[in-house]
């Protein structure tokens, strides 16, 4: 979603809708405003585990205001809260349930100090079909994350509030990305020997070499992971392979060799993202052992997925008009319960209140 705020102060009219729009999407197409860095593994990893985490989450009540909230619709809203800040649903009534439209994009026209004043311009998309409305703040469901009180109308992705360390992330990664692109392959060195005989007219040496240079120039160019033969040592008139050093015969490797302290660059930083984030590192380790993996999911979900939540069924409930919760279910490890109820029956908890004090 593109979403987009107010240039003016409270109660003003903003720029006009369209050019906004066209901004934004320069501003994404150009890599500026923290799309690039959005674009990376670390927040796509963070975003991924938002999603997951509310597509889990048990809604209550029931009932046809709700109806909307499906896995598939809290998996999109976490993402969206992850990688844009916020998200914007255009309210209507379908046989007599509340529906929620996710907007391709979004604009907060007009308003006071006072949410309930806010208008907005939303754009629903379909395959065949895009159209604008207006609506009133009631109208909407818009949910924000890191609300900035300067301007209360835009919600801000975790990430961009540490935007040094998220445009650090971008540039390694578009430099190591830049050596993956370039050519790669082997080069063999190989004498011209030219043929036997023939003398080369005066003055041709410079138009050759420049002539081979361009060529190997294109060779490497074109590589792609193939072999390039180069001019070796031997190469004048007669030399012949005995000419020129054996080693200059022994393919040399070219290609992706990024500098050490990049790859460990990229690595840090992308654990401090992940970290602002609020996913524990180690969770996007994959050779991490077991226990830490689930010690870190644990506190992902107390620390993060919880919160988020808890925010999330706040806004819909002012939103929805209902007092709606969401609620994430604790993965455990069991043999970590059963050592919690044993260490409590063995302190002279009864069996029963030990297994509701774990909650199993």
């Amino acid at each position: 979603m593109i979403a987009l705020g107010v240039s003016g102060g409270p109660g003003r009219e903003s720029r006009s809708y369209t050019s906004a729009i066209v901004n934004a999407i320069e501003t994404a197409a150009s890599g500026s405003g923290g799309s690039v860095a959005s674009a990376t593994a670390a927040v796509e990893t963070a975003a991924g585990l938002w999603a997951r985490a509310l597509s889990l989450a048990s809604v209550a009540p029931d009932n046809r205001h709700t109806a909307s909230l499906t896995p598939s619709l809290l998996a999109m809203i976490g993402r969206s809260l992850c990688r844009s800040g916020e998200i914007v649903f255009d309210l209507e009534v379908e046989r007599g349930q509340l529906m929620m439209r996710p907007a391709s994009a979004a604009h907060v026209t007009a308003g006071s100090g006072d949410p309930a004043s806010w208008r907005y311009a939303v754009t629903v998309a379909g395959p065949g079909y895009s159209g604008t409305v207006y609506r009133a703040r009631a109208g909407v469901v818009h949910l924000q994350h890191l609300v900035d009180p300067v301007q209360p109308w835009i919600g801000r992705p975790p990430w961009a509030s540490a935007s040094l360390s998220g445009a650090l992330l971008a540039g390694v990664e578009r430099q190591l990305s830049r050596e993956a692109s370039a050519a790669s392959g082997y080069i063999i060195a190989m004498p011209d020997t030219g043929d036997p005989g023939q003398v080369p007219a005066p003055g041709d040496g410079d138009d050759d070499d420049d002539d081979q240079l361009e060529a190997l120039r294109s060779d490497l160019a074109n590589a792609k992971g193939s072999t390039v033969l180069a001019p070796a040592t031997g190469n004048s008139f007669g030399g012949g392979p005995g000419a020129a050093p054996q080693r200059e015969y022994a393919p040399r490797r070219f290609g992706l060799d990024p500098p050490e302290s990049a790859v460990e660059l990229r690595r840090d930083v992308g654990r401090d993202v992940l970290a602002a984030c609020g996913v524990p590192p180690v969770l996007g380790n994959h050779a991490a052992p077991g226990t830490s993996m689930r010690e870190a999911w644990r506190q992902f979900t107390v620390g993060t997925a919880e919160p988020l939540a808890a925010i999330v069924a706040d806004q819909l409930s002012e939103a929805l008009g209902e007092a709606v919760t969401l609620t994430i279910p604790r993965a455990a490890d069991v043999a970590t319960l059963a050592r919690a109820v044993q260490s409590l029956t063995n302190a002279g908890m009864p069996i029963a209140d030990a297994r509701g004090v774990v909650g199993i």
